[in-house]
């Protein structure tokens, strides 16, 4: 009789235990999210620093597919939303996501219509902003409100990332997030082509390669679970 009530002791923490695991695995991230930001941003700022040097098109206008990417973004949310059964409310860590995507897409109007709307001003003014080249002699109207923003990026690509490192104990995170705000010191020194760069270094540290390891681990997860 002991050695039975011995059995269903350890067949119930078995099940308790299984149980736990399964909930775990469902709620295991995927890493699908840092590594699409990861990626879109290493890639425009790898490109945007190329085509610097190089005098390639479209230098700009590469940094709208991060717009595209909030498509995808959005799909993924929905897919991972419906795979876990159990209601989840949103946490600091989802909170935290979420006003970066709007912080980006007001720094990327702010940065785009700023400069026209001054530009307006100044022309109906009749005020022009000349460079001249006293070695050269030539002259060029240059645009007015010059104001190097990309260096602010550093600071809203990290914040989010600290957050979820600290909230998830995920080092990599945490050690993407200091890369970042050591990107952000040198930006602040470097000229606006070297920020280029710094934001795929920072792109790359901060998500494509936590993603990685996010992403990976679940995998195993997932297959471990099976």
């Amino acid at each position: 009789m002991g050695e039975e009530k011995q059995l269903t002791e350890i067949e119930s923490l078995r099940i308790i235990s299984e149980m736990i695991l399964k909930a775990k695995n469902e709620f295991y991230e995927t890493g699908v999210s840092a590594l699409l930001w990861g990626s879109v941003v290493s890639f425009c700022g790898l490109y945007s620093f190329i085509a610097d040097k190089y005098s390639l098109p479209y230098i700009n206008e590469v940094w709208y597919l991060t717009f595209l990417a909030i498509i995808p973004q959005i799909i993924i949310l929905i897919i991972e939303g419906r795979k876990h059964k159990v209601k989840q409310h949103l946490d600091g860590v989802g909170a935290a996501w979420i006003a970066i995507a709007i912080t980006m897409i007001g720094m990327t109007m702010f940065l785009n219509i700023v400069p026209h709307t001054y530009a307006g001003i100044f022309k109906e003014r009749h005020l022009e902003l000349i460079l001249h080249n006293s070695q050269t002699g030539t002259s060029e109207i240059i645009t007015p409100f010059l104001f190097k923003a990309s260096t602010l990026y550093f600071l809203v690509y990290a914040f989010p990332t600290l957050i979820t490192g600290i909230g998830r104990c995920f080092n990599p995170m945490k050690y993407g997030a200091l890369i970042c705000y050591l990107c952000f010191v040198v930006s602040c020194f470097s000229s606006h082509s070297t920020d280029f760069l710094l934001q795929a270094i920072a792109a790359i540290s901060c998500w494509l390669v936590p993603g990685l390891i996010l992403h990976n681990r679940y995998r195993k997860a997932k297959k471990a679970n099976v």
